[in-house]
């Protein structure tokens, strides 16, 4: 049941992502889940790491990024489409059990990999008086 309400979770998100004024284009994200981890894919074209930050609070994992590209073009031509990421963006993906201390992220060739492990099971011995 929680993978169909984080789902439905992660649409609303789109859909409310894509309604907003400020944020021009949503970052695409694919979600892989595998035995230790998710790893997390997220299309960055053209954006440098050092406009990005990626948080992760409570199992929401958010990804940032502000690319100055637009302020690069004040003043000279006007863009007639502009549909690459520029301005400020964010997208936020709710993830369950996972280990928020760990998490790690590479931004190569326009992908941004992150891999989030998953939070390790405690096993407690109970004492039988």
């Amino acid at each position: 049941m929680y993978n169909e309400i984080n789902e439905l979770f992660n649409e609303m998100s789109k859909a409310f992502e894509g309604a907003c004024k400020d944020i021009k284009n949503p970052i695409l994200v694919d979600v892989i889940k595998n035995e230790s981890s998710y790893d997390v894919l997220a299309s960055l074209p053209g954006v440098n790491k050092e406009d990005v930050n990626l948080s992760c609070e409570n199992g929401k994992l958010t990804i940032s990024v502000n690319d100055k590209k637009e302020d690069e073009n004040e003043g000279k031509d006007k863009f007639i489409i502009n549909e690459r990421i520029s301005g400020f963006n964010k997208r936020t993906i709710y993830l369950k059990d996972i280990d928020e201390t760990n998490i790690s992220a590479k931004l190569s060739n326009g992908v941004l990999m992150i891999n989030v492990p998953f939070a390790k099971k405690k096993v407690s011995n109970i004492v039988i008086e």
